[in-house]
């Protein structure tokens, strides 16, 4: 059962990792909005994974949000920077057709 739990962090920890590495590339190519997707992605599972160790298993984001409490220190600085790349793309169409 040790390995078993074992064997599932590191495949969640594994895509984490994944998940960052397509993040960057997507960040590197100015595909903002993807690259937050795969960073958000990249944390989850890297949570999943640590709480795969605990033997505490959930699929649902807000259930995972809940228990790990530093989540909202990640998400939220995520959300501010989409904001913040959605209006610079805003900005820059207005200046645009001017």
């Amino acid at each position: 059962m040790e390995e078993e739990v074992r064997e599932l962090a590191k495949y969640r920890f594994e895509t984490g990792i994944e998940n960052l590495e397509d993040a960057k590339l997507m960040y590197e190519n100015s595909r903002y909005k993807n690259a937050l997707n795969r960073a958000y992605y990249s944390i989850f599972h890297g949570i999943r994974a640590v709480n795969a160790l605990e033997q505490y298993d959930s699929s649902k984001h807000m259930t995972i949000e809940k228990k790990q409490t530093i989540w909202i220190f990640i998400l939220l600085p995520l959300k501010r920077q989409e904001n913040k790349l959605k209006e610079q793309k805003f900005f820059s169409r207005q200046l645009e057709n001017s």
